[in-house]
């Protein structure tokens, strides 16, 4: 069982303070005694439940956070890491990395998605960014440093499939007719082989 106290200060106000599962106290102050204890008592039940998370984790930036999520990505092939480590730079540094990984919201997450749309990037690119800022964010909830991840529920576009155009018996006939003849059989055999 985690200590506890609510006690009132000179000022009238009430302070309620528990230790927490690093063993550091953790206190807050309220106007009324109810809401210090109604406080305490959610502090706990995070505790309980193991969904309790420092508060002042969530100070790191993001940047740092970015830094141990791509130290941790080096079981993959050097190309992937350079294009992710490109992606981070290019993209999502310049916009997430000196802030506080606990201040990012649902709503800077759409805010950027909506600029990145217009400067001109791609669906596929915009997703494959997304990706790496949501793995930054699943790696800080998984490290305690913040409670849930903002990347969740946040929409993004979709990437427009095109089917590929298709030619008739007719066209590739006049295709193989119309090209050098050394290079017939190529065109019949990659057409119906």
């Amino acid at each position: 069982m985690a200590q506890t106290t609510i006690d009132r200060r000179d000022n009238g106000r009430y302070r309620a303070r528990y230790r927490g599962p690093d063993a550091k106290w953790r206190s807050r102050t309220f106007d009324r005694k109810v809401d210090a204890q109604r406080w305490l008592t959610n502090e706990l039940v995070k505790v309980d439940r193991g969904e309790w998370v420092d508060p002042r984790a969530g100070r790191l930036s993001f940047g740092s956070v970015a830094e141990t999520w791509m130290a941790g990505r080096s079981a993959l092939r050097e190309s992937t890491r350079a294009r992710d480590r490109s992606y981070l730079n290019s993209l999502i540094l310049p916009r997430f990395g000196p802030l506080p990984i606990g201040g990012i919201q649902p709503s800077d997450l759409e805010t950027w998605i909506a600029d990145l749309i217009a400067d001109g990037k791609a669906a596929a690119t915009i997703q494959k960014a997304w990706q790496i800022a949501a793995g930054v964010f699943r790696l800080a909830v998984r490290d305690r440093l913040i409670v849930l991840s903002p990347a969740r529920e946040v929409r993004l576009p979709k990437i427009e499939r095109t089917e590929p155009a298709i030619l008739t018996v007719e066209e590739v006939m006049r295709l193989a007719d119309s090209i050098d003849t050394r290079y017939r059989a190529l065109v019949l055999v990659g057409a119906f082989g």
